[in-house]
């Protein structure tokens, strides 16, 4: 049986098409989750541009596959 499909997170396509390596995603999300505890919470898009691992034309290239597979998951959904 085929599996249900899921919005695909922002890391997880990020390293899939290459942008980063899963080092530096976990790097990322550390000091998302970090800042997070001290009250400020920000996109992960915009963490990792800020370490220099992602830069803006990889993060809205991220977020317009987001965009587009969200829109065909909805596709899906109202047949």
């Amino acid at each position: 049986m085929e599996q249900p499909k899921r919005k695909r997170m922002f890391g997880e396509i990020a390293i899939e098409l290459s942008f980063c390596s899963r080092q530096q995603l976990d790097k990322g999300l550390r000091k998302q989750s970090d800042e997070k505890g001290n009250g400020s919470e920000r996109y992960i898009g915009s963490v990792m541009q800020e370490l220099g691992h992602l830069s803006a034309w990889h993060v809205d290239k991220i977020l317009t596959i987001q965009k587009e597979e969200e829109r065909g998951l909805m596709d899906i959904g109202s047949e």
